[in-house]
């Protein structure tokens, strides 16, 4: 099983990246906020990962902290959360707000995440808050800020992939980015979400 990846971003698409490592390109699934951290194409990477087997497919997540790993791998064992909405929510929600919305059973912060209604919210609340000691600590690694343009990008990219329609995305984005101008990816992802759903799904 690969735990690991250490190598070079060798592509990237709003859904994938590709992490060369000794000759060998693995394509990993990683939340939306980390697009922005790993850099242009040629840059080193190094990735906690998630191996998903199926029968049809192995399927690889990667994280930038082992903390993230681990918290992608809480949220799947949760009846009805699989791989792809455990990722939304960790797109949508940095991982401290999404630990303290579990502590905090906040399930208006929840139910923004795409595929999460209330009662997925409540049973994730349930499962989870007294499983998160040790959680929404700092992450481990370095930020570093990417451009406005490369911001703005990885943003309504994002968005889209979430679901979104480009005309509300355009829209909220221009807010939350002239409302929050030193928010980092995570943090505008969240505002614009809850900007076009109100809260609410």
């Amino acid at each position: 099983m690969i735990r690991l990846l250490e190598g070079t971003l060798r592509h990237r698409t709003p859904d994938y990246v590709v992490i060369g490592c000794s000759g060998v390109g693995y394509r990993v699934r990683v939340p939306v906020p980390l697009l922005s951290k790993l850099g242009s194409v040629g840059q080193p990477a190094v990735l906690w990962i998630h191996t998903q087997v199926r029968d049809d497919a192995i399927s690889l997540f990667g994280f930038e902290a082992h903390e993230d790993l681990e918290l992608f791998e809480t949220l799947i064992s949760i009846n009805g959360i699989g791989a792809k909405i455990a990722l939304a929510m960790m797109s949508t929600l940095p991982t401290r707000r999404l630990v303290q919305a579990v502590r905090t059973e906040d399930l208006r912060t929840l139910t923004a995440v795409p595929g999460i209604g209330k009662r997925s919210a409540e049973r994730i609340v349930v499962e989870l808050r007294d499983r998160l000691d040790g959680f929404g600590g700092p992450a481990d690694g370095v930020s570093i800020p990417p451009s406005d343009n490369a911001l703005i990008a990885d943003l309504e990219s994002g968005l889209a992939n979430l679901g979104f329609k480009s005309k509300d995305i355009a829209r909220a984005v221009e807010k939350v980015v002239a409302d929050q101008p030193d928010a980092d990816l995570g943090d505008l992802l969240a505002a614009a979400i809850a900007e076009m759903t109100g809260g609410k799904r």
